[in-house]
């Protein structure tokens, strides 16, 4: 068995070996790759420090006190349009994400929707639990 895959080689060896330069070099196939610029690198950039410029926005809007963290205070607070801003966690259920959207555009308030989870909101507020909306006061 080990014989007869060796002819094969040798006789294929042979043939290449048996074909003028011109043949030979169309049966290679030559490769040239060119450098490919990633372009979604450009697009994300954009993304993240907006993500930081909003995680900063929310960190001194702790500091000042003006922060209410909770669904059901951040709707009142919304529904008494005392909350301009309310910022709410990537993994926000969508029946609180439709309550949301639906204040917002009826009494005039802006809603972020940020890519850090629950668990990195309560940490960016400085809380040790996990907070789903914040909602900053005027």
């Amino acid at each position: 068995m080990a014989g007869s895959c060796w002819g094969m080689c040798i006789d294929m060896k042979n043939e290449l070996d048996a074909l003028p330069e011109n043949d030979l070099a169309r049966t290679e196939k030559k490769t040239t790759a060119k450098p490919v610029k990633p372009a979604a690198a450009k697009k994300a950039e954009p993304i993240v420090d907006r993500e930081l410029a909003m995680h900063k926005d929310i960190a001194q809007q702790v500091k000042a006190g003006k922060v209410l963290l909770g669904s059901k205070s951040v709707i009142r607070g919304v529904k008494e349009t005392t909350v301009p801003t309310v910022y709410a966690a990537s993994n926000c259920p969508e029946g609180l994400k439709q309550q949301l959207t639906y204040y917002a555009g009826r009494f005039g308030t802006t809603v972020h929707y940020l890519e850090a989870d629950s668990a990195a909101l309560g940490e960016i507020c400085g809380k040790p639990f996990t907070a789903l909306v914040v909602g900053v006061k005027k």
